[in-house]
Formats: structure tokens, sequence, C-alpha cells
């Protein structure tokens, strides 16, 4: 929490300040000028949190209050960290000692997010500016709309606004999640519907599968079948296929015929190569020298008979080879004739042609069926991630609906108990509705009047500081005095109660009861007056000023 502010710029009754837990009411006086400076202290404390109000909304306090460095101090958890702040460089706070010395220095930014740390406001996904934004309440601000105390500014919409009370409930999670799918999808949350599209089917895409396996099948068949089969496939007619089909046949006994003959050649020639292999005299030489005995003119006559019935077999196998190959050559002939026959008759050429043309025509079929298949198969996944999403969606939003309806319900309970307590049951209490469309609804049952409107922001911003991290709710003094006096003490006890920190300015009066005046004597941080205005002067004053 914020402990303490100094700052030898303001009088030097205010040099430094401390202040506590609970309620801390910065005091003015209806007596004389209301131009004490409550509403720039206000700031001054917002400035510590990060603020970009103080010196900035005001032009004159520019012109009349130079530069300045602020110094404060917070405490977390027992440990005092302490920074400054120079209106000279409002972009930048610096960490220090508790002398002042300079230990860091670093950007707003980053001090926001230090203290949105420091504070567990970034578990829920909200930060310090956000929080000033919506319950630093201070005279000027475009967030004191007492009918609208949910709206931080006159243009934000109420969905922005359920939103921020979300993540200040814990719901930052389901927020993001949304977000995520609203992108994914292409829509927001508030104007999602499940599609009703047709779903593309198994059976579909199976279909089409076959049509094309069917096509790749014919395909496969018209180039790789016989002759007479391709006729079939072809469609040509059945006089041309009779024809075509009976000369095939005859040059196709006709080449077996002539393979036989080839064949038969082929293995005369080769058995006459290895017959008879001649035994040479070298033989018989050795054949002496193991057996000298041995009668070689015997041998020598064998020899003879040998080699001569090898000369006549050789003679008739040769003759018998070239009858052969004349019969070869002559079903060469034949075949030439058949072929030419059949080419003479052009339907070779035909069914060549028509084979590349059916061919070329079912590559194209098969490409559309293909083109087809992978449509579907992608439509069918699109659609099936698509349904997948939407479910997601459609959980996302029932999921976010449960956790608004109980932020509602705790924020209606806490405004009624406190309503309770202030009014002692005699008026009802505001009342928030939120709608499926995140439009609000929020106001007091049968009262309109101002002083119950203005009761029923102070009401709705203790039951949000009592719920959620909200770390800090300051109130000027356009708020409080604009509430039934009579409820004042009661709305005092319940700042102090609320064991975080409320920073208020109060017009304290003559008449004002001795109830209030004990709690502005040890709640009051600092007593504004005449004699003792923010800065020690006052620039509202003609005479003072010297105009």
């Amino acid at each position: 929490m914020l402990t303490e502010v100094r700052c030898d710029a303001l009088d030097k009754e205010f040099h430094n300040v401390k202040f506590r837990q609970g309620l801390n009411i910065v005091l003015g006086t209806t007596r004389g000028s209301s131009a004490l400076g409550k509403t720039i202290f206000l700031q001054l404390i917002e400035f510590c949190f990060g603020g970009e109000s103080y010196m900035a909304v005001n032009s004159d306090m520019r012109k009349h209050i130079d530069d300045h460095i602020v110094y404060f101090t917070f405490s977390f958890d027992g440990e005092e960290l302490y920074f400054y702040r120079d209106t000279a460089r409002m972009n930048y706070v610096c960490r220090c000692d508790m002398a002042g010395n300079l230990i860091e220095e670093m950007q707003l930014r980053k001090y926001r997010q230090l203290l949105s740390k420091l504070y567990g406001l970034e578990m829920e996904g909200s930060d310090i500016a956000a929080c000033l934004g919506h319950y630093s309440r201070i005279y000027g601000k475009d967030n004191v709309q007492e009918r609208y105390p949910y709206l931080c500014r006159r243009k934000e919409r109420d969905e922005e606004a359920v939103d921020f009370l979300l993540m200040l409930y814990g719901g930052s999670d389901i927020l993001k999640s949304i977000r995520e799918m609203e992108d994914a999808l292409g829509v927001k949350a508030s104007e999602f519907k499940v599609t009703d599209e047709k779903p593309v089917t198994d059976d579909q895409i199976q279909s089409v599968m076959s049509a094309i396996e069917a096509l790749k099948d014919r395909q496969s068949r018209l180039m790789k079948s016989e002759d007479d089969e391709r006729l079939v496939l072809l469609g040509l007619n059945s006089t041309s296929m009779e024809k075509v089909s009976r000369l095939q046949k005859e040059m196709r006994e006709l080449v077996q015929k002539r393979n036989e003959f080839a064949a038969k050649r082929s293995a005369i020639l080769a058995g006459n190569e290895k017959f008879c292999k001649e035994v040479v005299e070298q033989d018989i030489d050795e054949l002496k020298e193991f057996f000298p005995g041995v009668n070689v003119k015997a041998l020598e006559d064998i020899q003879h008979f040998h080699i001569r019935i090898r000369e006549i077999l050789s003679n008739e196998a040769e003759q018998e080879a070239e009858e052969l190959q004349k019969s070869v050559d002559q079903c060469d002939k034949e075949i030439a004739d058949f072929q030419r026959r059949i080419d003479e008759a052009g339907y070779t050429r035909e069914m060549t042609t028509r084979i590349l043309s059916q061919g070329v025509s079912i590559s194209r079929e098969i490409e559309k069926k293909q083109e087809e298949l992978d449509k579907l198969q992608h439509v069918k996944e699109f659609q099936e991630n698509i349904k997948e999403a939407e479910k997601k969606m459609s959980d996302l939003i029932s999921k976010e609906w449960k956790a608004i309806r109980k932020m509602q319900k705790q924020i209606n309970q806490a405004m009624e108990d406190y309503n309770s307590v202030v009014t002692e049951d005699r008026e009802n209490a505001p009342f928030m509705g939120i709608g499926s469309d995140k439009t609000i609804n929020f106001g007091t049952y049968g009262n309109t009047s101002e002083s119950t409107a203005f009761k029923g922001l102070v009401l709705y911003d203790l039951a949000i500081l009592k719920n959620t991290r909200l770390p800090v709710l300051i109130h000027d003094s356009n708020i409080t005095r604009r509430i039934n006096s009579t409820y004042i003490e009661k709305l005092f006890q319940m700042y102090e109660t609320s064991k975080k920190q409320v920073f208020i300015a109060f017009d304290e009066t003559d008449s004002m009861p001795e109830e209030i005046k004990k709690i502005t004597d040890y709640a009051g941080r600092v007593h504004l007056s005449e004699e003792h205005r923010l800065y020690g002067k006052s620039w509202a004053n003609i005479k003072e000023t010297g105009r």
C-alpha cells in the first residue's frame, strides 16, 4: 500500500504526508473558497500509482507551479519500496533508496507493470492503469457517471465494461480463449452462431474415390490388354473386330511356327558343333607311353572311321539347318504380308489413335475427379475443424456467461449488504443487470434522485473493492457531497472496513455530526483551509495572483 508522499512544492504543512490502510480523508472546508487543492491532492495520489492527470489536466496549475519531484513509498509484506517522479519527465519513474538516491530509472509502463505485479493484478489479467481509469473518480475525469458507474468514459461500450469486470473477477483466461476463437472463426462472440451448412459425408468421398479407381482400372486395361480386347474397349464395329481379330490370330500362329523353326535350327547347329570330338595325335602318343603294347594302327583306323562318320553327319545337319532357315525366311515374309494387310486396312493406326485419345480423356477425368476429391476432403476437414471450433466457442460462451452470472450475483449481493447497513433497510439497494448481449442496466428501483444515484455509485465501487484485487479507491468531494448526509457516517465505516486503501475528499462543516468528526479526526491525512492551501497560495484569487 501507499504509505507516504513527500513533496517540497506543497505547503510546508504537507511536505510529508503519511497514509494508512482503510480510509484516508483529504479534508476541506465550506467556509471561504473551495479552491483549496483537494482535487489536486487526489491527483497527486493517483500520480504515485502511475496516473497522468496531475500537472496535466489543469493548465492554470502549469502556469503557477514549477516542475518538481514527488517522493513516495509503498509497503508490501513489510518491505518498503521507495520511488520518486519528476513532473518534468512524466513518462519516467525512479526507484531510489530511503535517502532518495537513484537505484533505477524505468519507463512509466514498466512501473505500472511492477505495481500491477505487486498488487497481484496480473493474476487476473488486469493492471493498475485500468483500475485507476475506472475507480479513481476525480473531478474532471470522465468516469464520474453516477448512473453508469461501470463505465470509465462516456463512449465506453457496455461490453468493454463487462469484460473489464470479468477480468477483475478472475475471468481473464476465459476472455483470452474467446478472443483466440474469435480470431480463428473470424466472428465476434456477440455475433456468433453455429453454422447450418450441410456437411460433407464419408459416403460422398468414398463415391468419388471409387470413380477414380474405376477410371484408373480402365486406363490400365486400355494400355496393357491384347488388341482384340482393346477393340472392345475402344468401341470399334463388330465386322472390323472380326476381320482384324482373324488376321491377328493367323499372324500369331505364323509367328509361333516361325519361332519353332528358328529354335530347332539353333539346336541342330549347337549339337553339330559339339559332336564327335576328335582324338588328336598327341593323345595317341600319351597312350603309347602308358601302354607300350597298344595296337596303334587299330586306334588310327578307328579314328579315321570316326572322322568320316562326323563329316557325313555334319553335312546332313548343315543341310537340315539350311532347310529350316528357308522355312524361317518364308514365315518372316508371310508375317510381313499379314502386317502389311493389317496396316493397309488402317485398323492398327485407328486403334493407336483411339488409344491415345481415350488415354488422354481418361487422364483428364481422373484429374477432375481428383480435384473434386481434394475439395471434398478439404471442405470436410474444414467443416470438422469449424464444428470443433464452434463447439469450443459455444462452451466458452457458456462458461463466460456462468462467470458473468456469478459475478453479477456477487456484486448485487455486496451492494445489498452494504445498502442494508447504510440505510438500515429503509431504501432499496442498487441493482446491476447484465444481458446476454452484455448490455448493462443499473439503478435503484423506485428512486431516481441524484443523492440515491451517487450512493449507488459508492456502493457499487465498494462491492468491487470487496470482491476483487482492486487495490485502491479514490472518490472526490463532488461524489461525497451529493450523498444524503444521514448516510455519510455509515459509508465512511464501509470505506474503513474494506481493508484496502480508500482516498476521499470531503468538505468539513460546522454542523458535522460528532460521529463523523471522530472519523475525520483519525482518518484525516491532509486538512486544507484558507490558511493552508495545498501549495500555500491560490491562483484563483485575483489579488494574490496580481491580476
